[in-house]
């Protein structure tokens, strides 16, 4: 029951239940991205390749009878006249077209009729026929007959596919035939026959079957137009789904996609392919909870088993949790049992093991204060000397400094170092302020707060920097302790001294500990790169080298969007928002997380965008701006905090001269136009010229007067104004995309393309699939 009501006991507990859910968590991901995803992609690959090998099958179909039109219109034995002029020519022309149909099996039948014929006949590999026998006894169509297709053969110029329709054979059996019809030209442009292949339905069947593989679902051709040409399915038809289907492909402009549509309470997954051979296009729709079926069934087993590992992790948690307490629970005993003070609770009204076990430490601690260290003094210059040796790496061993620790009266045997660097804020003031004699003065004794703070942790020594502004410490540490919380703890000590009882304020960079005398000067440089980061930090603080985050050398970020306002903002002379891009600027850089060198070139490059800005403005500035512009320009910048100030206070004098040359009137005509614009954005005819007839003004003079005030062109503008509509439409309706490029004010749907991917890195129909 102790065990149970121990607050400790279930921080164990929960830290370890943590731990599992973290673990499980990135498992989780890592597994769902590569095992899961890869095989959705792979599902939808299979689809891809499926549908691509009918494609080029039926591309090559049509290739091939493309190229048997043109041996036909070649071939001597079936011209016109050949044909004509003995009964003996139409059995040639017949025996080759049997010739032709015997190399290809995709074909039923080739007809051929000849234009200029008084007495229309068709020569057909299964013989010669009177026009009107033909389409009556013959093949009678459903939705063609003689008179329409001697319309299409005078017309045609270019090889066409007729939709799949129904044909009466020998008026015996119905079958569906696809009719590709080629015009035959000679010498001249002018077709003078048309041949036609006749492909059963069975044709195309033989190939589209494989697209499906064992699932039900669709397969489409759709000609240049749209319009539907063919059609095989398995399972149950709707022809509901090819018009849903049809009303979703134009638009597109990538020769293969696939996408997702619902009809009827059911997802489908819809591929689509181009044709290489002529502007068709194939289409493959299928139920996307059958071809997602084992996708799902791994995906339960995944969850079952993330599952089961969570439950295994609980088990494994309470165990753990159990065997670190016991320890713990034990020393609880000893320590009631020699000081029973130790048992009161603490402030929450509940005992917790370690702030007992604390106390009892800090008691015996305070017990043994009257042990003090015996400290030797030598002579100033002497210490200095040896802690500059060390932090330069002069000394590699332990056994090199013990013989002048001796006789320096300096005992740091202790096993860890540790060096702190202080910097002094404000250093010109600081001069300024004190004289030589008094600013050493104070030097050492901040020295001496340093080496004093260090009794009961360690020992220490200190020495002054050759640049007169920085102050080294060299801390060494005992055995036996948590050293990095020792460490913090007597930094923060000795930070509130100094606030305490000095008028000037110091960074504190505090380096790494380290176990060996040679890593005294890499704890150093760490201390000396902490301090450094008070740029972004500001003064009077405490920077400890493991706070900062040695990843962010990979963390490369520009804040150009936040610089480009603040030019903008310079140009058009607005102070409030200046005031508020140097903000965002400087608080960029703090939230950024990045490294210091990082800090200091953007800051360089917000001065130099500055003063490039006020250069191409060519204002005359006074001498104040002058100075304040000057102090920009040094070297070394002190904190974020003091460039903030500088820039934004010469950007405002630099605002009031803008603001100044102003018309009286430019706000107002400017509120006139963005007013007008906002509210006829949306009309397609909205072009620069009826801005300016709208206003009595030139274009270029409206052109030049809206990015004189605004920082931007006018078209640009309206092209915003749209961009911001057509998410809105795309995210929150159904409408097509050329409904809404109606509504937004777009009449070429492929410049809205273009420029709406450019603006978000997206099409359109991606932009609202992600957002749905």
């Amino acid at each position: 029951m102790r065990m149970i009501k121990s607050q400790r006991f279930y921080r164990y507990f929960l830290s370890y239940i943590l731990i599992t859910v973290i673990s499980l968590s990135i498992m989780s991901g890592v597994v769902y991205n590569l095992v899961l995803s890869s095989m959705r992609d792979e599902v939808r690959h299979a689809m891809i390749n499926s549908l691509d090998q009918f494609r080029n099958a039926l591309d090559q179909r049509i290739q091939e009878m493309d190229r048997m039109a043109h041996q036909i219109s070649k071939h001597t034995d079936l011209t016109p006249f050949k044909t004509t002029s003995t009964g003996y020519g139409a059995y040639l022309a017949i025996d080759e077209l049997k010739q032709f149909l015997t190399t290809n099996r995709f074909i039923s039948d080739i007809v051929i009729h000849y234009n200029s014929r008084k007495v229309d006949t068709l020569y057909a590999a299964s013989g010669t026929y009177d026009i009107n026998h033909f389409f009556n006894d013959i093949f009678r169509f459903k939705n063609w007959d003689q008179n329409q297709f001697l319309i299409d053969s005078a017309s045609i110029l270019s090889p066409v596919m007729r939709p799949m329709d129904a044909v009466l054979v020998n008026q015996v059996a119905e079958q569906n035939y696809v009719v590709y019809s080629v015009p035959l030209v000679a010498s001249a442009d002018t077709p003078y026959g048309t041949v036609m292949f006749l492909i059963p339905e069975k044709s195309f069947n033989q190939l589209a079957a494989n697209v499906l593989g064992d699932y039900n679902g669709s397969v489409y051709i759709l000609g240049d137009q749209g319009q539907n040409l063919y059609t095989y399915n398995r399972g149950t038809a709707d022809a509901g789904l090819m018009n849903t289907l049809t009303g979703m492909m134009p638009g597109t402009q990538n020769p293969w996609s696939i996408n997702h549509i619902h009809y009827q309470n059911q997802e489908y997954t819809v591929t689509k392919k181009d044709s290489t051979a002529r502007n068709y296009r194939y289409l493959a729709a299928l139920p996307s909870d059958q071809i997602m079926y084992k996708v799902d069934q791994v995906k339960d087993i995944y969850n079952l088993t993330v599952f089961g590992i969570f439950i295994f992790g609980v088990a494994l948690a309470t165990a753990l949790s159990v065997r670190n307490y016991k320890p713990l629970q034990k020393l609880m005993g000893v320590i009631a049992a020699q000081n029973p003070a130790s048992q009161l609770p603490t402030p929450s009204g509940k005992k917790d093991e370690l702030d007992v076990i604390s106390t009892a430490v800090a008691n015996m601690i305070r017990e043994n204060e009257g042990m003090i260290h015996q400290l030797h003094h030598q002579a100033i210059s002497l210490r200095e000397q040896f802690v500059l040796s060390l932090i330069r790496g002069k000394y590699k061993t332990r056994e090199e400094i013990n013989s002048y620790l001796h006789s320096a009266n300096l005992p740091m045997y202790d096993p860890f170092f540790a060096v702190f660097l202080l910097y002094i804020d404000d250093y010109e003031s600081f001069c300024a302020e004190y004289s030589d004699t008094m600013q050493s003065h104070l030097k050492d004794s901040l020295i001496r707060v340093l080496e004093e703070g260090a009794d009961g942790i360690g020992q220490g020594c200190g020495a002054e920097l050759l640049d007169g502004r920085s102050m080294v410490f060299v801390l060494n540490l005992k055995d036996g302790q948590d050293t990095e919380a020792i460490l913090r703890q007597y930094a923060e000590q000795v930070m509130s001294l100094i606030r305490h009882y000095f008028r000037f304020t110091v960074t504190i960079g505090v380096g790494c500990t380290y176990p060996e005398v040679n890593q005294i000067s890499q704890s150093f440089i760490e201390a000396s790169h902490a301090a450094r980061y008070r740029l972004m930090h500001g003064g009077c603080r405490i920077i400890y080298y493991p706070d900062i985050d040695q990843n962010h050398v990979t963390k490369r970020s520009y804040p150009v969007e936040i610089l480009d306002q603040l030019v903008k903002s310079i140009r058009q002379g607005d102070q409030l928002a200046v005031t508020d891009a140097v903000q965002k600027a400087m608080t960029y850089i703090r939230d950024q997380n990045m490294s210091v060198e990082v800090a200091l070139f953007i800051c360089f490059d917000i001065v130099n965008n500055v003063a490039k800005t006020l250069i191409e403005l060519e204002i005359e500035l006074d001498e104040a701006t002058n100075e304040t512009l000057g102090k920009l320009f040094v070297p070394h910048l002190e904190t974020i905090e003091e460039l903030e100030r500088l820039i934004t206070d010469i950007c405002l004098r630099v605002c009031i001269t803008t603001s100044s040359k102003k018309e009286s009137g430019n706000t107002e005509l400017l509120d006139e136009i963005k007013a007008y614009i906002e509210e006829n954005y949306k009309d397609h005819s909205l072009s620069l010229k009826c801005i300016a007839d709208q206003f009595g003004i030139s274009a270029s003079y409206a052109t030049r007067f809206f990015k004189n005030q605004t920082g931007e062109p006018l078209m640009r503008y309206i092209d915003c104004l749209r961009m911001q509509e057509a998410k809105q439409l795309l995210k929150t309706t159904e409408l097509t995309l050329k409904d809404i490029l109606y509504e937004v004010g777009y009449i070429d749907s492929t410049n809205f393309i273009r420029k709406f991917k450019r603006n978000e890195g997206l099409t359109p129909i991606q932009y609202r699939n992600l957002m749905n």
